[in-house]
């Protein structure tokens, strides 16, 4: 079954690598978007996926997050050698 993720992973990569840096921004700000309604379900699985407890899972997407914001005004040159 893992192989067939990876496949599936190096396929979409394939994409996303091409895509413009601006559209990967309005991208993922979307998804960024989608979390308040998805906390609970993001949460139970960032908690089997990194082996945290139940508590810290769910405390990741509990707050208003604000991942992901900057990404769709960056200018060109991206990336830079600075934090975000």
């Amino acid at each position: 079954m893992w192989i067939k993720a990876v496949k599936a992973a190096q396929k979409a990569f394939e994409a996303w690598r091409l895509t413009p840096a601006p559209r990967r921004g309005e991208i993922l700000f979307r998804l960024q978007k989608s979390f308040p309604e998805r906390k609970e379900s993001l949460g139970k699985l960032e908690t089997r996926e990194m082996g945290k407890i139940l508590s810290e899972g769910l405390g990741m997407f509990r707050k208003p997050s604000t991942w992901g914001t900057t990404w769709p005004e960056r200018e060109e040159g991206f990336p830079e050698k600075r934090f975000l």
